[in-house]
């Protein structure tokens, strides 16, 4: 914010209005005061009269009494208060849309979520809350795709809306993708004829390929830690387009109604489903990970977020959410982080761990429901110790609460309603 300057130089201010004053005797009077040139030839003047006659007496002018300053008016009072289920019907109001349960519920998520609430925010949610295919999508996933400046692309709601729902974890899509590239190539393999000799043998190397991928991001997280810098979202959102771009083209193109193209038709319809919900799935993460692009930013912590398989237990993933650092927008800093692991495993079951780390040093938060899992916890402490003291990490400190991390609530930062105040200006 620039704050303006007066310059108090040499040069003469210039009064271009005149001003009424109040003379002594209370009558009032027009004050023009003399501007640059008027005074300087009122100098000149009285400067020859003085050298023509030095015993000449000068009668000096009253110089007229300053007008009255103006009384400033007090500003309004401002009365802050917590925002009341009023406020959201009086929002409606100027909106003029029914004071419905739905409707109070729209507002409440543009608020939540930092939007502004107009009507051309509030058309959008409806809009987008229908999803672009007729499918019915939660009104805080509106909200937050909007937040994030994606609302011109509709399908984004839908995407994201089934992957915070979904029942089918990561690893399994990966397992089930596997299965239908198998079944693809054992297809292949039995219909030599079906393709050109070069065409089948392309599409088996791209096929083979695309297996050795799924197998590599199966294995992120061993026990020398978990390699996320292999993992590269972009690029395999982009492989795995092309490729079932190409999977589509070669369906409709040579495959359809050729009655021995049964045993490859399926396997491949099959894949190509398994690669649409494995795209989705990393362009959700993405989406989670993208900064909010509202009019104010939300007052908790930004993070980046990704999903692997659980190497520890088969069909089960790893949530992974590392802090950005708020004053590089978008980058994470190892060296001062808080970094979110969430796990389930079927012999110590779900278990959060909520790690600081600040210059080689760091504090760890386990959060499990299981009083078995607790005790486990402590007798591993002194061996976690000297494992992070392998690695130049010191431990500061290793506590455990009793209950589950809901990650959906750092993924999906919101305002809490109770912490918004209305201000109201009395004038």
């Amino acid at each position: 914010m620039s704050v303006g300057k007066v310059n108090a130089g040499s040069g003469a201010s210039r009064i271009d209005v005149n001003r009424v004053i109040k003379n002594a005797d209370g009558t009032s009077g027009i004050y023009k005061p003399v501007n640059v040139e008027e005074g300087q030839s009122l100098n000149r003047n009285v400067s020859s009269a003085t050298s023509a006659s030095a015993t000449e007496a000068i009668t000096p002018v009253k110089a007229p009494a300053p007008p009255d300053k103006k009384e400033t008016p007090a500003p309004p009072d401002r009365i802050s208060r917590q925002m009341t289920n009023a406020d959201v019907v009086e929002h409606l109001i100027k909106l003029q849309r029914p004071v419905t349960s739905e409707n109070k519920q729209t507002v409440l998520a543009m608020l939540q979520h930092g939007l502004a609430v107009s009507e051309d925010n509030f058309s959008l949610m409806v809009r987008l809350k229908n999803g672009s295919s007729g499918q019915a999508n939660d009104i805080s996933t509106a909200a937050l795709v909007t937040s994030k400046g994606l609302s011109d692309i509709p399908r984004t709601v839908d995407i994201l809306s089934t992957f915070l729902n979904q029942s089918n974890p990561l690893s399994g899509q990966m397992l089930s993708m596997r299965e239908a590239i198998q079944s693809l190539v054992s297809g292949l393999k039995a219909q030599e004829g079906l393709l050109s000799k070069g065409l089948s043998i392309g599409l088996a190397s791209v096929l083979a390929d695309l297996d050795r991928q799924l197998k590599k991001l199966s294995k992120l997280a061993t026990e020398e830690g978990l390699e996320l810098f292999k993992l590269s979202r972009g690029n395999l959102i982009k492989d795995l387009t092309t490729l079932s771009g190409f999977l589509s083209g070669l369906e409709e193109k040579l495959l359809n109604g050729q009655s021995n193209a049964k045993g490859v038709q399926q396997p491949l319809e099959e894949l190509q489903s398994y690669i649409s919900k494995f795209v989705e799935t990393l362009v959700s993460q993405a989406v989670l990970s993208k900064e909010s692009q509202s009019f104010q930013a939300t007052p908790t912590e930004k993070f980046a977020y990704w999903q692997i398989p659980n190497p520890l237990a088969k069909g089960k993933d790893i949530d992974i959410l590392i802090r950005k650092d708020p004053s590089k927008k978008g980058l994470l800093d190892p060296e001062k982080t808080r970094m979110v692991l969430r796990l389930d495993t079927p012999d110590i079951g779900e278990l959060a761990i909520n790690m600081d780390i600040m210059d080689q040093k760091i504090w760890y938060l386990f959060h499990t429901d299981r009083l078995s899992t607790q005790r486990y916890i402590a007798e591993l402490e002194k061996n976690l110790k000297e494992r992070m003291e392998a690695i130049n990490y010191k431990t500061m400190a290793v506590r455990t609460v009793k209950k589950k991390l809901d990650i959906k609530k750092l993924l999906m930062p919101v305002f809490n309603l109770d912490s918004i105040s209305r201000i109201n200006a009395e004038i």
